[in-house]
């Protein structure tokens, strides 16, 4: 049966002068969740991403401990990017 699985980002370097990038616990997070995929034996056939480095960071730390995607089988999309909350709720 097919499954998609939604993932947010890992964790952003907050106070950093470039916050768009995954700080070494974000790394980490992404590890794990690339860990978990692979010892449950769950395929990754497809990644969907926003245009964000954190966003392509995260992916390419899970995807590394899997072994089972390249890089060609990833898409970004700018439907994940970040989007402005409150003009949302306005």
């Amino acid at each position: 049966m097919a499954a998609i699985y939604l993932v947010r980002h890992g964790q952003a370097s907050f106070g950093a002068a470039d916050y768009d990038q995954l700080s070494v616990r974000g790394e980490q997070q992404a590890q794990l969740l690339g860990q978990w995929l692979k010892d449950c034996h769950l395929p990754v056939q497809k990644v969907y991403l926003g245009q964000a480095k954190r966003h392509l960071q995260t992916a390419q730390h899970c995807l590394a401990m899997t072994d089972n995607l390249s890089a060609n089988a990833w898409q970004s999309l700018t439907g994940f990017n970040e989007f402005d909350h409150v003009e949302i709720l306005n």
